[in-house]
């Protein structure tokens, strides 16, 4: 992935997921100073420390869970069945169920899970460490729980809890790349900017959410294109794969199809004289969501193409005309610093 010739700088590796999380307005300028060293997980645990002070500060959201007790001066319901069962009448207890106000909530609890299995990392920068037991401390009366995919899907960060967007992703990423050994129980993290799954979609996710913060005038979405085939034959249509762009940008009257490809090489060498190329499959995909999209008429007849790479050596940019369709062939360089890369991307669409 990107170990070839060039790293993203940990200041802008932190941008980027802010810009994929879509919190901006939680970014702290502030914290980039204290980033240069790190690790990518050490990024991570740093950005969730933080974050969590701020939520502290604020005030950590609390909620009713039932409990269940034996208690001498009666709380709540009398489970009598019980009470019976376990014959603690004869001891003056009653057996109670009761509600009671508590910061023990599923959100609290992903932070002091996800803090709890930082801690299990053998390496891990003191400082960040300690912080890190602080989350620990402070949430001493939180569950611990099984993380699970499907636990982050359970909460609908709006609302009062949209505060906790930043932490609860940067918990959902550390949960994604942690591996924990069953056995015995070691912690290892695998990093996602090397992770071949993972970081692609982090891409596509950050260029998407930069043009709709940084792009005025433009409408950003994923785009369903439709095939322009007709089926012949029963059900043939079913069979027909999904089409689906990466990015779609339209305004000033024009359309723009980004397909982002986070690959260490842009450029191949397949042929006998070592010349490198393009990818075919590349070229294949675009030009096909080009034609297909063309039949929606209006502007989209029309639409420009842009395969977008991040730029491990200087990358020139390739432009093609096919049926009516600009294509550009590009990258942009996350080496560089953040406004270089901020007014790069804005070039990408101006030229496309």
């Amino acid at each position: 992935m990107m170990t070839v010739e060039r790293k993203i700088p940990i200041a802008n590796l932190y941008y980027l997921l802010c810009y994929v999380w879509d919190v901006l307005d939680d970014k702290d300028d502030t914290l980039v100073a204290e980033l240069e060293g790190l690790t990518h997980v050490e990024l991570l645990a740093k950005v969730l420390a933080v974050s969590f002070q701020r939520l502290w500060r604020r005030g950590l959201d609390r909620g009713y869970r039932t409990l269940e007790d034996d208690l001498r001066s009666p709380r709540g319901r009398i489970d009598l069945p019980r009470m019976v069962a376990r014959q603690l009448e004869r001891n003056g207890r009653a057996a109670c169920r009761f509600d009671e106000l508590g910061h023990d909530v599923l959100q609290n609890q992903i932070l002091a899970t996800t803090a709890r299995r930082l801690l299990r990392l053998p390496k891990l920068a003191r400082d960040v460490r300690d912080e890190i037991v602080a989350i620990d401390r402070t949430l001493a009366d939180v569950s611990t729980i099984a993380l699970r995919a499907s636990t982050f899907t359970q909460l609908h960060l709006q609302g009062r809890l949209r505060r906790y967007r930043l932490p609860l992703h940067v918990c959902e990423l550390i949960h994604d790349q942690l591996v924990i050994d069953e056995d015995t129980g070691d912690v290892e993290f695998r990093d996602f900017v090397e992770d071949p799954k993972k970081m692609p979609v982090l891409f596509e996710n950050f260029v998407r959410n930069f043009y709709r913060r940084e792009a005025p005038g433009w409408s950003v979405k994923r785009d369903d294109i439709a095939w322009t085939l007709t089926p012949l034959t029963p059900s043939a249509a079913d069979y027909l794969p999904k089409m689906q762009t990466d990015i779609s940008l339209r305004g000033h009257g024009r359309t723009v199809i980004i397909d982002t490809k986070f690959y260490a090489k842009a450029l191949v060498s397949r042929y006998d004289d070592g010349a490198e190329k393009l990818r075919p499959a590349h070229l294949y995909q675009l030009t096909a969501y080009l034609r297909n999209i063309a039949a929606r008429g209006g502007q989209d007849r029309r639409a420009a193409g842009v395969l977008l790479y991040p730029e491990i050596k200087p990358l020139p940019s390739m432009q093609y005309e096919a049926e009516g369709h600009r294509l550009t062939a590009t990258g942009v360089d996350l080496s560089r610093d953040w406004r270089t890369i901020h007014n790069r991307l804005l070039e990408i669409v101006a030229a496309a």
